[in-house]
């Protein structure tokens, strides 16, 4: 697959269903969608982040987040759940693409997202 392949079968909106083989606060929507010319935007459970992103090969690089800098207390657990998710993502280091199923890997844990549109 080349690269324009990768990005435009990657490209679109994602939910996350599972973060480090757990299911997501219920009550929260982390979201990803990868824009044209290697943008990456979402919502993170509390706020919404950006950052740069690049494919190669099954290879994915997330470079640094930036982040609304919103602060929730409810759900109970939100941030933690938020910082987690901003820690796996910028740390990520591949990807597999199956149907309509998104998993990231990193160091830090992997992340599984469905396709939203």
């Amino acid at each position: 697959m080349t690269v324009g392949a990768a990005q435009s079968s990657l490209g679109g909106s994602w939910r996350l269903v599972n973060l480090n083989g757990a299911a997501i606060i219920p009550g929260t929507e982390i979201t990803a969608v990868f824009g044209d010319g290697g943008r990456l935007s979402g919502s993170s459970g509390c706020g919404a982040y950006s950052a740069a992103y690049q494919l190669n090969g099954s290879s994915l690089s997330v470079g640094s987040l930036s982040g609304s800098g919103q602060v929730c207390d409810q759900p109970a657990g939100i941030m933690q759940q938020e910082q987690l998710y901003q820690t796996v993502l910028a740390s990520s280091s591949g990807y597999t693409l199956e149907g309509n199923q998104l998993t990231i890997r990193s160091a830090r844990g992997q992340l599984t997202f469905e396709r939203s549109g």
